[in-house]
């Protein structure tokens, strides 16, 4: 078996088999030609009319939104940040069973909350106690 020479394409200046160099010819020399061309070639800095590219819209993603799974919870008296609105508030809901871990809700956004996870409003926030609650008994 005798060893097959190696030709130095003029365009690209690459080594190449003698018996594949009319198909790097057609194929492979051009890609590398083009490429040198592109690496020289600087991006742009501008924007047209003032958007941003269509390539940085393509990473946004979806917030899950906030869901309870128990109705359990218990009232913080302190200050604490809310997580849906996000600012400090007190009192302040706690609950440990969410979509997204431990969470505190504020007495604004939890009725919004309960209508979302369960589908109606919490009903003992609107209730109204009574002054003689059953106070028409008869006492025996």
């Amino acid at each position: 078996m005798a060893k097959e020479l190696t030709i130095i394409c003029p365009e690209c200046e690459s080594k190449v088999l003698k018996s594949y160099y009319l198909e790097h010819k057609k194929f492979g020399c051009q890609s590398e030609s083009k490429n040198k061309v592109l690496d020289n070639i600087r991006p742009s800095t501008k924007t047209t009319k003032g958007k941003t590219p269509n390539t940085q819209k393509k990473g946004r993603k979806k917030k899950n939104k906030l869901m309870l799974i128990s109705k359990r919870g218990t009232r913080i008296e302190r200050k604490t940040e809310c997580n849906l609105c996000h600012k400090e508030k007190s009192p302040v809901w706690h609950y440990t069973e969410s979509s997204h871990g431990v969470v505190n809700i504020c007495a604004d956004c939890k009725p919004m909350l309960f209508d979302r996870s369960f589908g109606k409003k919490d009903a003992l926030e609107y209730a109204k106690t009574g002054g003689a609650f059953e106070g028409n008994r008869r006492r025996h």
